[in-house]
């Protein structure tokens, strides 16, 4: 989340007690901003990366970009690891 909004002690008093989803009105009574809470928002997001995320598509597609070439973060690091101590050796 890259923005944030530092809330006075009045409204994160209310924001406390929350535990559901609940709508921020400005003084017309229009919704400005729906707050979850961040038990119930982890939750939501488990449950919609569960429904849209397939682990065997995830695995094949990985064991495919490692037989075409692909390198995993560890063989990336050996690689940086290497070439740093090729540039700059220790005496």
């Amino acid at each position: 989340m890259d923005t944030r909004i530092v809330a006075d002690e009045a409204l994160l008093s209310k924001v406390r007690e929350m535990t559901a989803p609940t709508q921020l009105c400005d003084a017309n009574g229009n919704t400005v901003a729906v707050v979850v809470p961040p038990g119930l928002y982890r939750d939501l997001l488990l449950t919609w990366s569960d429904a849209h995320f397939d682990p065997e598509f995830a695995e094949r597609s990985w064991q495919d970009y490692l037989k075409n070439g692909g390198r995993s973060t560890a063989e990336i690091f050996e690689l940086l690891k290497n070439l740093e101590e090729a540039k700059d050796p220790v005496s």
